[in-house]
C-alpha cells in the first residue's frame, strides 16, 4: 500500500504534477522559456528539472494530447492529465495512482483513452 498527501488547496509547481504539465502544453514559447529560465525545484529524484528535457516533455505531451508525471511529486505515485478542450480559463483533468499500477508502460492506451473521453464529454463538463 502507498500513501500520498492530498495537495488540495496547495500551490504546486507546474512541472511537478500531470495537470500542470498538461496546462504547460497550452503555453507559448515565451511563457515556457520564462518558466524554465528559473531553477526548477525537485520534489523527488525523478522530477524533471533540466529546462531542455522539460521543454521536450511538454512538446511530446502536446503532440500526444496528454501528459504523464512519473513519480515527479511523490515516489511511487504517477499521474496522467489532459486539457479540457474549449475551457476558458485553461483547465485539466487528471488521474493519479500507485506507480506500479498507473504507468505508461503497463497502461499505454490510458492517456489516449482519457484524452478521448474528456474531449467527448467536454461540452457537458463546460455546461454548454
Amino acid at each position: 500500500a502507498i500513501q500520498a498527501p492530498d495537495p488540495t488547496g496547495e500551490r504546486l509547481d507546474f512541472h511537478l504534477i500531470a495537470p500542470g504539465l498538461a496546462m504547460m502544453t497550452s503555453w507559448d514559447d515565451e511563457r515556457l522559456d520564462a518558466y524554465t529560465a528559473a531553477p526548477l525545484s525537485a520534489a523527488t529524484p525523478l522530477t524533471v528539472t533540466a529546462a531542455d528535457l522539460l521543454r521536450k516533455l511538454v512538446r511530446m505531451s502536446a503532440e500526444r494530447g496528454y501528459a504523464w508525471a512519473d513519480q515527479a511529486l511523490d515516489l511511487e505515485v504517477n499521474g496522467v492529465a489532459v486539457l479540457v478542450p474549449g475551457a476558458d480559463p485553461v483547465a485539466s483533468i487528471s488521474l493519479y495512482g500507485p506507480a506500479y499500477r498507473l504507468n505508461a508502460s503497463d497502461r499505454p492506451g490510458l492517456g489516449d483513452a482519457l484524452r478521448d473521453l474528456v474531449s467527448e464529454q467536454a461540452p457537458g463538463l463546460l455546461g454548454v
